[in-house]
């Protein structure tokens, strides 16, 4: 169901049904899955892509995403999650998880993002790389408190 929304004056009304998961987030689970919630998924526009390049910086226990606009070989399938992505997406990553010999966590852990463009990392394309740091978990500082 589409929710209606009003414009005039300058102001746009925002429904409260705009987002569900107000976590602006990247979420690793025990499934070895990459949860995005639907306040994340939305405010990246995520929506406009298919699939994901998953990527794994060993040394510093970094996790690259670099969302595509169609799957392709050795790409992972961006699933969306709910009716037109009502709850964000997900990405099933059991063997990015095996061949990179990292082990999920017991339960669910929320991971900050940085965007990161692909350029500054040497890439000779554009785009945008979100990368979660697996040593620090939301809310934690430097020294993992």
């Amino acid at each position: 169901m589409e929710t209606k929304t009003e414009v005039f004056g300058g102001f746009k009304q925002t429904a409260s049904t705009a987002v569900t998961r107000l976590v602006d987030k990247i979420t690793v689970t025990a499934a070895k899955q990459f949860n995005l919630p639907s306040a994340m998924y939305k405010k990246n526009g995520l929506y406009k892509f298919k699939a994901a390049r998953l990527y794994y910086n060993k040394a510093e226990r970094k996790v690259g995403i670099e969302f595509i606009a169609e799957q392709e070989e050795g790409s992972f399938k961006l699933i969306q999650s709910g009716e037109e992505a009502k709850y964000g997406a997900y990405i099933v990553a059991k063997n990015f998880f095996f061949m990179n010999d990292l082990k999920p966590p017991k339960k669910a852990k929320r991971y900050d993002y940085q965007k990161i463009s692909l350029k500054s990392l040497g890439a000779a394309r554009g785009g945008t790389m979100f990368v979660i740091d697996l040593k620090k978990k939301v809310g934690e500082d430097e020294e993992g408190r």
